[in-house]
């Protein structure tokens, strides 16, 4: 008869229909997706600085004096090897301000990318990018072993 309009079956209650429960895996998925991604992203290693990265400067100690013209070129090179080859973390982490110590040490360089700073000491050792916080080094007290065994002594 005319005025009648089309009618739907009423949704089964208390039962996911085929539909729905399509839906509710394709969002499972997606979630277990982006929650793997942003883990990969926070927590894998990756380069610290670019393979061109080249020291300018390095300050010590709890005054942070410039030992720069102390350095010869040979060691030069191998703290730019050195700090190359050093891996980072994807996320920052706010360390400043801090105590500086007697076994600090700063070192400024740079590479395409632009500057960087690793600062390192017993407390922490983080690369910024002179933004806020740092990028935790990973193995960081070892890099901080190897940079004093390559520094002159105080």
């Amino acid at each position: 008869t005319a005025g009648r309009g089309i009618s739907f079956p009423a949704p089964r209650q208390g039962r996911d229909t085929p539909v729905s429960r399509k839906w509710k895996i394709l969002l499972a998925c997606v979630v277990a997706v982006t929650a793997a991604c942003a883990a990969a992203w926070y927590l894998l290693p990756r380069p610290a600085v670019g393979e061109d990265y080249e020291v300018q400067y390095i300050n010590v100690g709890e005054t942070l004096e410039n030992i720069t013209g102390q350095i010869d070129q040979n060691t030069c090179n191998a703290l730019n090897d050195l700090l190359r080859q050093t891996e980072r973390r994807g996320y920052r982490r706010n360390v400043f301000p801090r105590q500086l110590r007697e076994d600090t040490v700063q070192i400024i360089g740079v590479d395409s990318n632009g500057p960087w700073f690793f600062e390192l000491d017993g407390e922490a050792c983080v690369l910024c990018d002179g933004r806020r916080g740092g990028y935790p080094i990973i193995d960081g007290e070892g890099l901080l072993k190897q940079v004093w065994a390559l520094l002159p002594e105080p």
